[in-house]
């Protein structure tokens, strides 16, 4: 840091020849950035107007990299988002977990207001495409008590819970996902691949213990880089665990697991994009 001031030679007489260099310096100005980026969250304008024009930094960033606009947004305050904009702020700036402002303010809006016009104040982002691929792995199909190991696994790929798993995801998006991704069959601005993972396994004395879980990953189409995975599971080594009585009951057991899964994969798959490329 530089400063600039004014400095002086004094010369006391009663020590001829000595000389003495003083200067002085103009008080340090006080970092404004705590209090902008405050106001900003409280989507206090006039103030965050007073702040800017005292020279506050108008990219300022919190310990999450999160900017004053990033921060208007997010807490809804649409005023203060317009103000920002105005002054210059820059709406693809992204925070430390690879938000933009309007990433943030979809996927994780602070407080119980109303956002839409805080996003509808934003640069509104590319509705991206994406294609879908499906596949069934057997490595968790050990075993039954009703079938041979053979026809075990046959009877599961009949049930064709790779495009069960899709079609829910298909389904989910068109009617509660809001129109932010497009998901098509060809070109695509980027790849799903849903691994789905039905496990068996006959417990004696029970019948066959079912479980099931999920890989999904997000890969970027132009160069195929992976952006984001996550594994779909819970209970005992899968979504659930459940025992049947026969081999009837496989179905009604998986596709019951799978219908919900929709929701959270679909909101994965816009998180992993809105980090990444939007």
């Amino acid at each position: 840091m530089s400063f600039r001031g004014r400095c002086y030679i004094s010369i006391e007489m009663r020590w001829l020849g000595t000389a003495l260099l003083f200067c002085i310096f103009p008080a340090m100005a006080a970092d404004l950035s705590p209090e902008l980026l405050s106001a900003a969250a409280a989507g206090k304008t006039p103030e965050v107007q007073a702040l800017l024009e005292k020279g506050a930094p108008l990219e300022a960033q919190d310990k999450k990299g999160r900017t004053p606009l990033m921060l208007a947004a997010q807490h809804g305050h649409a005023e203060t988002v317009r103000l920002l904009l105005a002054k210059g702020a820059r709406a693809g700036a992204r925070d430390t977990s690879g938000f933009t402002a309007y990433g943030l303010t979809l996927l994780d809006p602070a407080g119980r207001g109303d956002h839409s016009g805080a996003l509808q104040a934003l640069p509104q982002p590319a509705h991206p495409r994406i294609a879908m691929d499906a596949v069934v792995a057997s490595g968790a199909l050990i075993s039954s008590c009703f079938m041979p190991p053979g026809q075990l696994k046959q009877q599961v790929t009949n049930l064709a819970l790779d495009a069960a798993t899709v079609k829910e995801i298909v389904d989910y998006a068109r009617a509660s996902g809001k129109g932010i991704v497009e998901i098509v069959q060809g070109d695509a601005d980027a790849q799903v691949t849903v691994e789905v993972q039905p496990g068996a396994a006959c417990e004696a004395q029970s019948g066959d213990s079912l479980n099931l879980a999920i890989d999904v990953r997000v890969y970027r189409a132009t160069d195929h880089q992976l952006l984001q995975e996550k594994h779909f599971a819970g209970g005992f080594k899968g979504l659930r665990k459940q025992t049947v009585q026969n081999a009837a009951q496989y179905g009604p057991v998986y596709f019951a697991w799978i219908k919900p899964q929709a929701s959270p994969i679909y909101w994965f798959v816009v998180e992993a994009l809105f980090r990444t490329i939007l």
